[in-house]
């Protein structure tokens, strides 16, 4: 991950956070920058169906991954794979409960039950689509 990323998606998101009044608890915020800023250059996140990985979750990490991947999918390219988002909210909100169940971690907690909220301003940063 480059550090031009990072600093690029901190300062997108706050501002993003100040054009739309949405408050950010600041490890949600570093959370969000550092995942957008490793998902610029992947292109492996739609290697092969969600629901299929989520019923081979095998670890903390893969239920981290697929529920990141879930939110940039839902946040940035709503609709583009033909999927509905709450296909993606159910998928990413249980991916996250079960890294959240395997580590006790406050953010995957958090990812969990407001995944929605996540999406939704994720929504306001993506770039309007024009097809």
């Amino acid at each position: 991950m480059k550090d031009v990323y990072v600093d690029k998606f901190s300062s997108l998101i706050q501002e993003t956070s100040g054009r739309t009044g949405t408050y950010l608890p600041p490890k949600i915020e570093s959370y969000l920058t550092y995942l957008l800023a490793s998902h610029v250059e992947r292109t492996d996140f739609f290697r092969e169906p969600v629901a299929l990985r989520y019923m081979q979750l095998t670890s903390q990490h893969s239920a981290k991954d697929l529920g990141d991947n879930c939110l940039v999918i839902a946040g940035f390219f709503s609709g583009l794979r033909g999927m509905t988002d709450d296909y993606y909210i159910a998928i990413g909100r249980g991916s996250y409960h079960v890294a959240a169940d395997a580590t006790g971690s406050e953010i995957f907690e958090r990812l969990a039950a407001d995944f929605v909220e996540y999406k939704q301003f994720l929504n306001q940063i993506a770039p309007p689509r024009y097809f």
